[in-house]
């Protein structure tokens, strides 16, 4: 090993001389070490990421039950409402019979499209207002899971593909969900009043 160098005449002690293998084991070392200083960044960002996530879809799944408390409180009305009714008109079918014949409207109707799409105008024309209410309500609300279905694409995927901070991501699907379940409850509170007209308006 050569001589330390000297500075003003006396060594430096800052300095030191190694192999070359040496020395580039030790670049190499401090390259990994920069990359894992990278790669650690990524995780934790992605990390975070990810506890974001977990937390929205924690309020998500209270607006979901609160979604379905709506829904169940709907068809509760609803079921008052037609044995209302049915008490009054007996001919008035019950919410099972109009479940089970509308299924069976859809899939025959659906089957006769698509086997010969010009009749689609008269299928229109002879569905009821009902059953077409229905059908809307059934593909909207399917609409995203289909859509990811369809495609091959997970929600992973879409959420990766897209440029908005997760968290302003959650927060907008959040305020998408309360807002669905503020026309819920106003549904509700229609169904209320119409349930309690009739009752008032009967003789």
């Amino acid at each position: 090993m050569p001589p330390t160098r000297k500075q003003n005449g006396q060594p430096d002690d800052r300095r030191v001389l190694v192999d070359r293998e040496e020395y580039a084991a030790l670049v190499s070392l401090r390259e990994s070490a920069e990359l894992r200083l990278v790669d650690d960044e990524k995780v934790q960002s992605r990390i975070h990421d990810l506890t974001t996530t977990c937390n929205a879809q924690a309020r998500r799944l209270i607006e979901c039950d609160l979604t379905a408390q709506h829904l169940e409180r709907v068809v509760a009305i609803q079921r008052i409402f037609i044995d209302l009714l049915r008490a009054d008109r007996p001919a008035v079918a019950s919410l099972e019979d109009l479940s089970t014949f509308w299924r069976s409207w859809f899939l025959t109707t659906e089957g006769l499209v698509k086997r010969d799409p010009k009749q689609r105008a008269e299928v229109d024309r002879l569905e009821p207002d009902l059953f077409r209410s229905w059908r809307i309500w059934v593909r909207d609300a399917g609409h995203a899971s289909r859509t990811f279905a369809v495609s091959g694409t997970t929600r992973a995927d879409v959420e990766a593909l897209n440029s908005m901070p997760q968290a302003t991501l959650q927060d907008n699907i959040l305020e998408n969900q309360r807002a669905q379940n503020a026309l819920l409850s106003a549904r509700v509170r229609e169904l209320e009043v119409e349930v309690e007209a009739y009752r008032k308006g009967k003789p």
